[in-house]
Protein backbone atom coordinates (compact mmCIF):
# COMPACT_ATOMS: atom_id res chain seq x y z
CA UNK A 1 0.00 0.00 0.00
CA UNK A 2 1.13 3.40 -0.62
CA UNK A 3 1.82 5.48 2.44
CA UNK A 4 1.13 9.35 2.36
CA UNK A 5 2.30 12.28 5.09
CA UNK A 6 -0.56 14.34 6.45
CA UNK A 7 -0.02 16.77 3.35
CA UNK A 8 -0.33 13.89 0.91
CA UNK A 9 3.24 13.81 0.04
CA UNK A 10 4.22 9.60 -0.43
CA UNK A 11 6.21 8.07 1.82
CA UNK A 12 8.41 5.32 2.29
CA UNK A 13 10.32 3.35 4.58
CA UNK A 14 14.04 3.08 5.54
CA UNK A 15 13.80 -0.42 3.98
CA UNK A 16 12.42 0.54 0.86
CA UNK A 17 15.16 3.45 0.70
CA UNK A 18 18.19 0.79 1.09
CA UNK A 19 16.52 -1.80 -1.29
CA UNK A 20 16.19 1.49 -3.97
CA UNK A 21 19.81 2.43 -3.09
CA UNK A 22 21.55 -0.71 -3.92
CA UNK A 23 19.33 -2.00 -6.69
CA UNK A 24 18.67 1.39 -8.75
CA UNK A 25 23.00 1.76 -9.63
CA UNK A 26 23.06 -2.37 -10.43
CA UNK A 27 20.30 -1.66 -12.79
CA UNK A 28 21.93 1.96 -14.34
CA UNK A 29 25.23 -0.50 -14.65
CA UNK A 30 23.09 -3.44 -16.72
CA UNK A 31 21.38 -1.33 -18.72
CA UNK A 32 24.45 0.74 -19.58
CA UNK A 33 26.34 -2.71 -20.05
CA UNK A 34 23.33 -4.51 -22.53
CA UNK A 35 23.24 -0.67 -24.53
CA UNK A 36 27.34 -1.18 -25.08
CA UNK A 37 26.18 -4.77 -26.91
CA UNK A 38 22.76 -3.50 -28.25
CA UNK A 39 25.17 -0.91 -30.29
CA UNK A 40 27.54 -3.40 -31.59
CA UNK A 41 24.98 -6.39 -31.71
CA UNK A 42 21.09 -5.05 -31.62
CA UNK A 43 20.23 -8.50 -32.74
CA UNK A 44 22.14 -10.57 -30.66
CA UNK A 45 20.08 -13.53 -28.79
CA UNK A 46 21.06 -13.53 -25.10
CA UNK A 47 22.22 -16.69 -23.19
CA UNK A 48 20.19 -18.51 -20.77
CA UNK A 49 22.48 -17.51 -18.08
CA UNK A 50 22.31 -13.77 -19.16
CA UNK A 51 18.29 -14.01 -19.18
CA UNK A 52 18.55 -15.59 -15.56
CA UNK A 53 20.72 -12.22 -14.50
CA UNK A 54 18.46 -9.48 -15.86
CA UNK A 55 15.51 -11.25 -14.00
CA UNK A 56 17.14 -11.98 -10.65
CA UNK A 57 17.81 -7.90 -10.84
CA UNK A 58 14.23 -7.26 -12.25
CA UNK A 59 12.50 -9.14 -9.80
CA UNK A 60 13.33 -7.23 -6.46
CA UNK A 61 12.75 -3.89 -8.62
CA UNK A 62 9.25 -5.22 -9.29
CA UNK A 63 8.49 -6.39 -5.44
CA UNK A 64 10.17 -2.87 -4.79
CA UNK A 65 7.84 -1.10 -7.24
CA UNK A 66 4.65 -3.58 -7.10
CA UNK A 67 2.69 -0.98 -5.74
CA UNK A 68 3.18 1.32 -8.41
CA UNK A 69 0.90 2.66 -11.21
CA UNK A 70 3.33 1.79 -13.70
CA UNK A 71 3.68 -1.73 -12.38
CA UNK A 72 1.89 -2.98 -15.07
CA UNK A 73 3.78 -1.87 -17.94
CA UNK A 74 7.50 -3.87 -16.11
CA UNK A 75 8.42 -7.12 -17.59
CA UNK A 76 10.68 -9.93 -16.83
CA UNK A 77 12.38 -11.22 -20.19
CA UNK A 78 10.94 -14.43 -21.59
CA UNK A 79 13.46 -17.63 -20.72
CA UNK A 80 11.70 -19.43 -23.78
CA UNK A 81 11.65 -17.08 -26.65
CA UNK A 82 15.35 -15.85 -25.78
CA UNK A 83 15.53 -11.98 -26.02
CA UNK A 84 17.81 -9.95 -28.37
CA UNK A 85 19.90 -7.18 -26.78
CA UNK A 86 17.71 -4.46 -28.06
CA UNK A 87 14.86 -6.06 -26.30
CA UNK A 88 16.65 -5.91 -22.85
CA UNK A 89 17.67 -2.24 -23.35
CA UNK A 90 13.88 -1.49 -23.77
CA UNK A 91 12.82 -3.43 -20.64
CA UNK A 92 15.61 -1.82 -18.63
CA UNK A 93 14.90 1.28 -19.50
CA UNK A 94 10.88 0.89 -18.52
CA UNK A 95 12.33 -0.68 -15.03
CA UNK A 96 15.00 2.83 -14.81
CA UNK A 97 12.49 4.82 -15.51
CA UNK A 98 9.88 3.23 -12.75
CA UNK A 99 12.64 3.81 -10.38
CA UNK A 100 13.07 7.37 -11.26
CA UNK A 101 9.88 8.15 -11.15
CA UNK A 102 9.59 5.97 -7.42
CA UNK A 103 12.27 8.48 -6.27
CA UNK A 104 10.65 11.73 -7.60
CA UNK A 105 7.54 10.90 -5.96
CA UNK A 106 8.93 10.27 -2.54
CA UNK A 107 11.60 12.70 -2.55
CA UNK A 108 11.96 16.45 -1.45
CA UNK A 109 14.25 19.04 -2.29
CA UNK A 110 15.68 21.12 0.55
CA UNK A 111 18.13 23.66 -1.41
CA UNK A 112 20.76 21.44 -2.86
CA UNK A 113 19.74 18.65 -0.97
CA UNK A 114 17.24 15.67 -1.62
CA UNK A 115 15.77 13.79 1.50
CA UNK A 116 13.28 10.97 1.24
CA UNK A 117 9.92 11.58 2.61
CA UNK A 118 10.72 8.58 5.21
CA UNK A 119 7.66 7.11 7.22
CA UNK A 120 6.90 7.73 10.91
Amino acid sequence: MIARRRDGALTVSAEEVQQYEMLRPLLASMRDTFDELAKKKPDGTLSKTKVAMVNRLLAPIYKLLENEPNHQFLDLLDEIEMPQNSDVILILNQALTAMETFYDSRAHRDGLHTDWNLKK
